[in-house]
């Protein structure tokens, strides 16, 4: 299978100060509680779709496994990898089991000739462990 076939989105992280609303107390009751909330500045971290492999810090595509298992895009689940050495933090892009940030080696100049290393191994879930060698998924 082609990297190219699973709708692969080259992106960059961007972490914004905000206030934003956090609700109040246990979710399962904060309806029936009135929807309290309180507002919080901090960090928010954003992934943004870029055209150019040059100013990517990661790629998005869909699940490989679930995309041959549904027989497309419906119902599969979207996969992320951050790039080594692209200047992402340790809180932007993607995490481990642990929660702490995975990195692959990154090589190739668009989405025909990605390569990836070291293996891609998901989290999210899924049982697909793989490669992408040269823009090929195996």
């Amino acid at each position: 299978m082609k990297l190219i076939e699973l709708q692969p989105r080259f992106v960059r992280y961007e972490t914004r100060i905000e206030t934003y609303a956090v609700a109040n107390g246990d979710h399962t009751t904060w309806r029936e509680r009135g929807c309290p909330t309180h507002e919080v500045t901090g960090p928010r971290h954003y992934s943004e779709f870029v055209d150019s492999i040059a100013e990517a810090q990661g790629i998005w595509f869909l699940c490989p496994l679930c995309f041959q298992t549904n027989g497309g895009d419906v119902g599969t689940h979207w996969c992320e990898v951050t790039f080594a050495n692209r200047g992402a933090s340790d809180e932007q892009g993607s995490h481990g089991h642990d929660g702490k940030p995975t990195r692959w080696d990154m090589s190739g100049t668009n989405f025909q000739d990605l390569t990836l290393t070291p293996s891609i191994d998901l989290v999210d879930g899924c049982a697909w462990h793989g490669y992408i060698t040269n823009g090929e998924i195996r």
